[in-house]
């Protein structure tokens, strides 16, 4: 294979990515979680920019990843045709499952980023004026 057809390649599977709606949210949502991880960093004097790619790079893409295989085999299994031996249940499970998956995902994002808001001086406070059971749920114990 070509260096080009490479190129390609995984130019395609970018943009086909980045159509995914849910995708765009957890892209954005990591995205946010990342800002607030460097601030939190630079607060507390612990930056350390040749991390920034690494750090970056292990939360996004094995999110997507997962997310994304949820969703191809999701699509397929709801989608295939009765011959395939599916029952509705199945099926069912197919069309349900990567939105499971995507709720796990946030709930995990959003534990990350009260987690790291909460470290931030002056906005401890401030979660802890938050009802019971609304993000405290989310703040990590350990």
């Amino acid at each position: 294979m070509a260096y080009n057809d490479v190129y390609v390649f995984l130019q395609n599977l970018v943009i086909s990515l980045w159509a995914m709606w849910e995708v765009r949210v957890i892209v954005i949502h990591t995205l946010v979680n990342f800002v607030v991880a460097v601030a939190l960093a630079i607060n507390q004097g612990s930056f350390q920019a040749a991390k920034l790619y690494e750090v970056f790079i292990k939360k996004l893409l094995p999110l997507v990843m997962i997310y994304t295989v949820f969703r191809f085999a999701g699509t397929t299994l709801a989608g295939a045709p009765p011959e395939a031996g599916f029952g509705q249940f199945i099926k069912l499970a197919g069309s349900i499952a990567p939105y499971a998956v995507l709720a796990a995902i946030e709930v995990l994002l959003i534990s990350d980023l009260v987690d790291n808001l909460s470290k931030i001086p002056g906005l401890g406070g401030l979660i802890e004026m938050l009802p019971t059971g609304i993000l405290k749920a989310f703040l990590k114990t350990s």
